[in-house]
């Protein structure tokens, strides 16, 4: 099985940025790891990683981000895992899900209001799994 990961989006109030637009997982593997930096050359940035799944109404999780919650110090990185926990894919169509990647920025002293952006990257697995991929 072939899992296609495209970046959506890229906001440019984001401090945390993917290594990659696009993500392949193929189906002799049960994971594939990205790497993601933080931008800004100052602060911490907190970040969260998860997979929805946007067409079907199963809400079962197909894939997993570990960690889920991390911290990258200024103009560092953090490396993620995308681990395959189902394998309830339907094999005659294509699935969709979205990767999302979230900044969680400091807190500012006095203040509770918080701007998060987020990216997403499109997730596209082919029927059977068996796509070509670069």
């Amino acid at each position: 099985m072939t899992l296609a990961l495209m970046m959506a989006s890229q906001s440019a109030l984001a401090s945390l940025a993917a290594d990659q637009t696009r993500y392949i997982f193929r189906g002799d593997k049960d994971a594939l790891t990205i790497t993601v930096t933080n931008n800004d050359k100052e602060r911490t940035f907190g970040g969260q990683a998860w997979v929805d799944n946007i067409v079907e109404k199963d809400t079962r999780p197909t894939f997993v981000v570990t960690p889920s919650f991390f911290k990258v110090k200024p103009q560092g990185q953090q490396t993620l895992r995308i681990i395959m926990a189902s394998d309830h894919l339907p094999k005659d169509k294509e699935s969709v899900y979205w990767l999302n990647l979230q900044d969680i920025p400091p807190a500012a002293e006095g203040k509770r209001d918080c701007h998060c952006p987020a990216h997403e990257a499109e997730a596209v697995l082919p029927p059977g799994g068996a796509a070509e991929g670069p």
